[in-house]
């Protein structure tokens, strides 16, 4: 199931849901009857109609569109909105939280971090960490929609440039003296004006949600939705329970059709929006399609070849302005893979797999010019330090392990890290023996000690050195005893 940020209002960072679609129908389809009203809001949920999105809604220290204090800051002029669902890069120039200001007393950075999202954890308050982002987004010329819900447990709201909808959410955090921020883009599309079957009745129209009631039944209320969606360029982009998702460029359209029992048997649809930090195509035939915008991943499964599936890459990622790095996939473990970049420097990477049964697995993962850029300035930082680390080790002096030549030894040889002595007939176990006391007097553990008396080997070891001596002595001719170290330099004399 793909995660949205449209939910992240009821969890902690890092665990972004699907659920509110489903608690939010459920909760009107208990009602009577459903309509905008004063209700207390639950920490700004963004999918819902919240106390930020709702118009007249009250709240301890709210102010429906309140301005930032003082009037002497300059006006921001709006941007002229687009006539078509925003592209990533369109998103970008009217806000880009990969690069938005956080508040500070944040130990670890931001928990989730892209283009369209923000959320992480810091020292403070909820109302001075609500002001935080309230300040930031108004000088950046974004006007606070109606709505807007202070207190001292939760924060939320709605900020509107150019046809984008934000919603912020503030809440407390186990009474630690932090709070979780949130931060959602929700795209540029009029909900009220998508695609829509005939003779609907409204229950609830906003920035970011758009309900309403059919006499059909689900099912072909379902069916219709698909087909004017589909006609008006909408891709089907994977789905979750009563709710299908729709991709049309980088903004992504939620559409959950069910019933409605408590409104005398009608069928309940609802729309919601969310802007997608990464436009990543799916071939028309995905399977179990997974999408999860904070990591940046695209997941499914296809009928196709692996030889389709990469035609069909080539020719949709360069109509979007991305350039192969590779003119052939190439095999690693089991899978092949083709890099993509774009005039951004941002990165998208195809991975494919076979499947035993047929068809072909499917993976992409996106990289912001930001998060490649950082990438790579740790690729080259790491670099840096093992180089620096290959030539200390090179360059510093090598441990020593120094032991003296039993009595007797002759023909003393050495090659690399090995030593070998000669010593007469039966008297190799005698001088393996005088090794093994000078080894204990000097701190040596021994480890392991065979002695027979034709041959044996002991190992000895004092870190960061390991010592294996081994012997032959067939008592006819000359013993030969070999000692040779692991981790230094070996010296007899």
């Amino acid at each position: 199931m793909k995660k949205s940020f449209l939910h992240a209002a009821i969890s902690t960072p890092g665990a972004c849901t699907r659920i509110l679609p489903g608690i939010l129908c459920g909760a009107l389809l208990s009602l009577p009857a459903c309509k905008p009203g004063n209700s207390e809001s639950s920490g700004g949920t963004p999918s819902s109609p919240s106390a930020a999105e709702a118009k007249n809604t009250g709240g301890s220290d709210s102010s429906g569109g309140k301005k930032a204090s003082g009037n002497s800051a300059p006006v921001i002029p709006d941007v002229p909105p687009l006539d078509h669902p925003a592209k990533s890069a369109e998103a970008a120039k009217v806000l880009d939280f990969e690069k938005f200001e956080i508040m500070p007393g944040v130990d670890k950075g931001p928990g989730e971090r892209c283009l369209a999202h923000l959320a992480y954890r810091a020292k403070g308050d909820v109302k001075s960490g609500f002001e935080f982002q309230r300040a930031k987004l108004q000088a950046m010329g974004w006007k606070e929609l109606p709505g807007t819900a202070v207190t001292d447990q939760y924060a939320s709201a709605m900020f509107q440039r150019g046809g984008f909808n934000v919603s912020v959410s503030v809440s407390p955090m186990g009474g630690d003296g932090t709070v979780d921020v949130m931060m959602h883009n929700h795209g540029n599309v009029d909900l009220t004006k998508v695609p829509m079957p005939p003779n609907l009745t409204k229950v609830y129209e906003g920035p970011i949600t758009a309900m309403y009631t059919s006499g059909e039944p689900v099912a072909a209320t379902a069916e219709t939705c698909q087909k004017l969606l589909q006609a008006a360029g909408w891709q089907p982009y994977g789905f979750a329970g009563d709710t299908k998702y729709y991709k049309q460029n980088a903004v992504l359209l939620h559409v959950t059709v069910s019933s409605a029992p408590a409104q005398g048997g009608k069928t309940m649809i609802s729309f919601n929006s969310e802007q997608l930090s990464a436009d990543l195509p799916a071939l028309l035939d995905a399977q179990d399609l997974r999408y999860t915008d904070q990591m940046g991943t695209l997941d499914y499964q296809s009928p196709a070849t692996r030889e389709n599936v990469e035609k069909f890459y080539r020719m949709s990622m360069e109509a979007l302005g991305w350039q192969a790095t590779l003119d052939k996939a190439v095999e690693d473990k089991g899978r092949f893979f083709i890099v993509f970049r774009n005039p951004e420097k941002a990165m998208t990477t195809l991975y494919m797999s076979d499947v035993k049964e047929g068809g072909t697995k499917v993976q992409m993962e996106y990289l912001s010019p930001t998060q490649f850029a950082e990438m790579d300035r740790r690729a080259k930082e790491q670099g840096e330090k093992l180089k620096a680390k290959l030539a200390a080790e090179k360059n510093a002096p090598k441990p020593q392990a120094k032991l003296k030549l039993p009595a007797g030894a002759t023909g003393l040889k050495k090659e690399g890290s090995s030593v070998s002595f000669k010593v007469a007939a039966g008297k190799a176990k005698d001088a393996v023996n005088d090794l093994r006391k000078q080894g204990s007097d000097l701190g040596w553990t021994e480890e392991l000690a065979v002695l027979e008396s034709i041959g044996g080997t002991v190992s000895l070891k004092k870190e960061p050195l390991s010592l294996s001596i081994s012997y032959t002595d067939s008592g006819f001719s000359e013993g030969e005893v070999t000692v040779m170290v692991v981790g230094g330099e070996l010296t007899m004399e």
